[in-house]
């Protein structure tokens, strides 16, 4: 989907203070473990934030917060949140590790919010904003996912 959104969230607006348009590409199929979901907001030509939520299985949340998480902001700005078996967010990013499946390889999704560039809006708002957007981009995914255990969003 590409093109103006009418009635974007205040604070998606905020981040840049500029009119946003979206592309959307979404792969997602009823097979056990598979799901993968991306999206890229773009205002003025430039890139200003990507989503994705995808099936993934780490060794322990902290494995997927360094690798899934801590190449996209400094570990040392994260601050956790309460959402899925681990949440973590800072003004550049929010990711939430979401339990999915009860069985399988891939039993988590992996739902990450990566701001690109910024506007004027205060860190905080920022912040507030992304969690948000991971929160709605979790519930989302978790449907379409077809997962069978509490998100715990």
């Amino acid at each position: 989907m590409t093109g103006k959104r009418a009635g974007q969230p205040a604070y998606l607006r905020s981040f840049t203070g500029q009119p946003l348009g979206t592309s959307e590409n979404i792969y997602g199929t009823a097979l056990r473990t598979t799901y993968l979901s991306d999206c890229f907001v773009y205002g003025n030509g430039k890139q200003l934030l990507a989503a994705k939520a995808e099936t993934l299985e780490y060794n322990s949340t902290d494995e997927w917060g360094q690798e899934a998480v801590g190449q996209l902001a400094p570990l040392s700005s994260l601050k956790p949140f309460s959402a899925g078996d681990k949440a973590v967010a800072s003004d550049q990013v929010a990711a939430i590790y979401v339990p999915c499946l009860s069985r399988g390889v891939n039993r988590h999704l992996s739902v990450i919010m990566w701001l690109k560039r910024k506007g004027d809006a205060p860190s905080s708002t920022i912040q507030r904003g992304l969690i948000d957007l991971a929160r709605s981009s979790a519930q989302y995914a978790h449907a379409a996912a077809k997962c069978n255990v509490d998100a715990k969003l």
